[in-house]
């Protein structure tokens, strides 16, 4: 949807989001998790736009977990700039396919924490933060991976953007693995275009590989 007359002057310019909460006063963007490749290096970007992503997956494999206690298994920063001024205002929804896969038999736990941040060049602010319910996996023989999805929600406090600011969301994921090899892969999804279903062991689940994050952008009305 497009809200004419956001900015004052030059025009009459359009901001364009995906939908717009009246009542609450915020237009909702939605970014996609992904990544890029530039000059030998990878980039964790958030995008406005669906594209295919560098890697579709972030994955890890973890040694010496407890079987009881969370351990940071897991973590990546994705960032988007902005070119204009941003105030941000509300309820931010996140959506990120999570799973591990067999390394010893076991009962596999994990989940996510959703960090909304502002980067000021390399000053990175956490705004609010809020972690998604536990998911558990029985891995063992044939059953070696199992992959489901963390949903968040997290109210982010009013806070302006200056241009040249970054809106950053952190993923970190824990877990935990109850056997008597407690070692194994986690893995969280950033693949705008869904194509993580043709990774063999992942399309064995109906579940969506695309991850995404709604803003709550303030709106002049």
């Amino acid at each position: 949807m497009a809200v004419a007359g956001l900015l004052q002057g030059g025009g009459n310019p359009l901001v364009n989001y995906n939908y717009v909460d009246v009542a609450e006063g915020t237009g909702i963007q939605t970014y996609y998790l992904g990544t890029t490749w530039s000059n030998g290096t990878s980039q964790a970007i958030l995008a406005a736009n669906k594209n295919y992503s560098n890697e579709v997956v972030s994955w890890v494999y973890a040694t010496g977990l407890s079987a009881t206690v969370f351990a940071e298994v897991n973590e990546r920063n994705f960032d988007v700039y902005f070119n204009l001024p941003k105030q941000i205002n509300g309820k931010a929804f996140v959506y990120v396919p999570l799973g591990a896969q067999l390394g010893g038999d076991g009962t596999y736990n994990t989940f996510i924490k959703a960090s909304i941040c502002k980067l000021e060049g390399t000053t990175s602010t956490v705004l609010a933060s809020a972690s998604s319910a536990i998911v558990s996996y029985a891995l063992a023989g044939a059953v070696n991976m199992a992959s489901g999805a963390a949903i968040v929600s997290i109210t982010v406090p009013t806070t302006h953007f200056r241009k040249g600011d970054a809106l950053r969301l952190k993923i970190e994921q824990y877990g935990t693995i109850n056997g008597a090899v407690r070692d194994g892969y986690f893995f969280f999804m950033n693949d705008p275009m869904d194509t993580g279903k043709l990774i063999p062991e992942i399309s064995k689940y109906p579940v969506v590989t695309t991850s995404y994050l709604n803003v709550p952008f303030r709106l002049d009305i």
